[in-house]
């Protein structure tokens, strides 16, 4: 095979290289979205410069664009990210010797990571035990089983901590995290079993119905005063149409309307009365009998019968 001529092969060298320094599309966009991003940080507007930042940090990562993502999200108040990014740059600038600015972006890297470490909080999880397919949930966020022993950062204040088992009573704490501190949080998971077989686990777990009804109860009430306050006005109209000689005819529509509005006011207070009074009697008797044990035989029915202008009440728990 004959060599190519010297000026054909410069040819070709020349192009390959030209070719390999043409920006893939990829590229090009990242570098328009770090463009806009700078611009957005400038103007002031965080929230649309971190996005940015985001999105070209998508495309290919860098420590520099770890520190301005860091930076952005400090700003617009996500401090936990904020941590998270700041400390990405900082080791990616460490084990990167070939890095440009290397030492500037380092030191800046570092400096953030200690300011933002004394803003944030962690939470540590001990378990007693530790049941297969285990779940773990900080701030509303999974925690993989690798790292669900290690101190979790988060940001100040209150943090909801949820952990779930087959075969366990789901557990739920909600915890105060200070900045800069580590709150320890200890779970012990009780068995479904162990909890139906002992009493005191049974006691109180009533459910929300006891307070439902009774809160039924209490807007009967309400109900029972606003009637009231219509019965009242229809017996002053029905009054100013009467007086020592006699009435006129049309007060007698508002009497009928004021004795309708009165036998209403009766029926809404003895609907809240019985409500009340069976909301409560079940929250009692399912805290001393251990009501869970048969949630089906405990009912409250409250009954109204209406008897002219009186009422009767009846009811079964």
């Amino acid at each position: 095979m004959r060599p190519l001529p010297a000026a054909l092969a410069l040819f070709v060298v020349a192009r390959t290289f030209v070719a390999q320094a043409q920006p893939s599309p990829d590229e090009v966009a990242r570098i328009d979205l770090l463009r806009q991003a700078e611009q957005a940080r400038d103007a002031g507007d965080h929230a649309r410069s971190l996005d940015l930042a985001t999105r070209a940090g998508r495309l290919r990562m860098t420590p520099s664009l770890q520190l301005l993502i860091a930076q952005e999200s400090d700003r617009v108040g996500r401090v936990v990210d904020a941590y998270g990014s700041a400390l990405a740059c900082q080791r990616a600038a460490e084990v990167d010797a070939t890095l440009r600015n290397r030492e500037s972006i380092l030191g800046t890297c570092r400096a953030l990571t200690e300011t933002i470490r004394a803003r944030v909080g962690s939470v540590r999880v001990r378990f007693a035990t530790t049941p297969p397919e285990l779940a773990l949930r900080i701030a509303g966020a999974e925690v993989s089983a690798a790292t669900r022993e290690l101190p979790r950062v988060v940001a100040p204040g209150a943090v909801s901590v949820e952990v779930e088992a087959p075969g366990y009573l789901p557990w739920r704490r909600t915890v105060a995290v200070a900045a800069g501190g580590v709150a320890e949080v200890a779970v012990t998971l009780v068995s479904v079993g162990a909890s139906q077989g002992d009493p005191s686990a049974r006691r109180g777990a009533t459910g929300p119905w006891p307070y439902v009804v009774a809160g039924v109860g209490v807007a009967s009430f309400v109900a029972a005063g606003v009637l009231y306050g219509y019965a009242s006005d229809a017996r002053g109209e029905r009054d100013a149409l009467c007086n020592a000689r006699g009435c006129f005819p049309d007060s007698r529509d508002h009497n009928a309307r004021y004795e309708d509005l009165v036998l209403g006011t009766n029926v809404a207070l003895g609907v809240g009365g019985a409500l009340v009074v069976g909301g409560a009697l079940w929250w009692i008797l399912a805290r001393t009998r251990g009501a869970t044990d048969r949630p089906a035989a405990t009912q409250v029915t409250p009954m109204v019968l209406a008897h002219g202008a009186g009422i009767t009440l009846g009811g079964a728990l």
